[in-house]
């Protein structure tokens, strides 16, 4: 890996798109690879990595194109932000236990609830006029160009 400054002049954001959803999910994932093949992939990452490429371009839920915005170095996505307002969580971590269950069928919506079910109990410090940060990714492999996807 070669490492080299970057100029603040050369990084651009970018709203996501609906059609962000492949790249967005690889970056999703790199953000929390073990967590995600844990509970989103039910110990498969490949599964993982589809289910977050699947619900990506879907609205209302925290890992939705909604509140991603992309990053750009010189034309080519090098990167993801995740960000909604923190008194939103709440509504946005439900919404995606709905769209997450949906994803499986029976057998399948057990062990999420099972693996998932601690989350439940963690208690995110959060400020109503804050803005979290949620998930930050970023990465060297293969950038896709901004053409390829616009």
């Amino acid at each position: 890996m070669i490492k080299k400054d970057v100029s603040r002049s050369e990084i651009r954001f970018r709203r996501a798109k609906p059609s962000d959803a492949e790249v967005a999910s690889r970056l999703l994932f790199k953000s929390f690879p073990k967590l995600a093949t844990f509970i989103i992939g039910l110990g498969d990452e490949a599964q993982a990595k589809h289910i977050l490429a699947k619900i990506f371009h879907q609205k209302g839920h925290r890992f939705s194109y909604e509140y991603a915005k992309m990053v750009l170095y010189r034309g080519r996505i090098v990167g993801i932000v995740m960000a909604f307002p923190g008194k939103m969580m709440g509504k946005l971590n439900r919404q995606l236990a709905k769209v997450m269950t949906q994803q499986y069928r029976i057998r399948g919506k057990l062990a999420l609830l099972i693996r998932a079910l601690p989350l439940v109990f963690i208690k995110a410090f959060t400020r109503p006029v804050i803005l979290q940060v949620r998930g930050v990714a970023a990465t060297e492999a293969k950038p896709m160009p901004v053409d390829a996807i616009c």
